[in-house]
């Protein structure tokens, strides 16, 4: 798990949060991410995933959050990225980008003989 977080010298505040993503992203897949908002106001959050070579935006998925109570958006990924980062905007302030594994998933191949098996 990558996680994205604000504390206060260990005291949570309004515009705290912690979110929690999938190390691996797998192609193709939608990866559920974890928002939890901390204080006393609702946050809009924007989460971003970026291609390293192109610099713009592959996916992107937006949501409204209460305080103090967990909830998850779904980011689709797409087919070709360079080594991709995720951003994180929570009530309007971005995070660092962080640098998550893109993989594709392996294609299954099955040989099916036209004949029986020789003894």
């Amino acid at each position: 798990m990558v996680k994205f977080f604000v504390f206060n010298n260990g005291v949570l505040n309004d515009g705290d949060y912690l979110i929690t993503i999938p190390r691996v992203f797998t192609v193709g897949m939608t990866q559920k991410i974890g928002i939890n908002i901390f204080g006393n106001k609702s946050c809009e959050v924007e989460i971003a995933l970026y291609d390293s070579r192109k610099y713009d935006i592959q996916s992107k998925v937006e949501g409204h959050f209460k305080p103090s109570k967990t909830g998850v958006l779904e980011l689709q990924v797409p087919q070709g990225l360079y080594k991709p980062k995720v951003t994180a905007k929570v009530c309007g302030v971005k995070s660092a980008k962080k640098i998550v594994t893109y993989r594709t998933p392996m294609k299954k191949i099955y040989i099916h003989p036209n004949r029986q098996a020789y003894l």
